[in-house]
């Protein structure tokens, strides 16, 4: 969730999240089809805390609380996955703005405020 919200990746629909039975257990699948997105209406497939766009910390928190995580457990994360894709975001942005033409400002604009943003 946190590196979709970060890296603008909207197409997080329920198809790009799957299980593997192993062992008799269910476990989550390695991670799929992440890439940048803005998907048909600019808002994220699967919301969070229910939105799908203008993702907060505080909505990611909210998120994992409610499946059991602490705040600080929640926090801790939000900061380490921030901090691995910032290179990444900062990569792909000049490249996929450079393709946009006249919407580089706006996209530019989002990623940084995504980026930025603190509870």
């Amino acid at each position: 969730m946190c590196f979709n919200v970060f890296t603008h990746n909207r197409d997080d629909h329920t198809k790009n999240f799957s299980f593997l039975y192993n062992n008799n257990k269910w476990e989550l699948a390695p991670a799929y089809d992440m890439t940048y997105s803005t998907t048909y209406f600019g808002e994220h497939t699967t919301s969070i805390n229910g939105k799908g766009r203008h993702i907060s910390d505080i909505d990611m928190i909210s998120v994992g609380v409610t499946a059991g995580m602490s705040k600080n457990t929640c926090k801790q994360i939000i900061e380490e996955i921030r901090d691995k894709t910032a290179d990444l975001v900062s990569i792909y942005s000049d490249t996929i703005s450079n393709s946009l033409g006249n919407e580089r400002v706006g996209y530019q604009k989002e990623l940084k405020d995504i980026m930025q943003k603190r509870p």
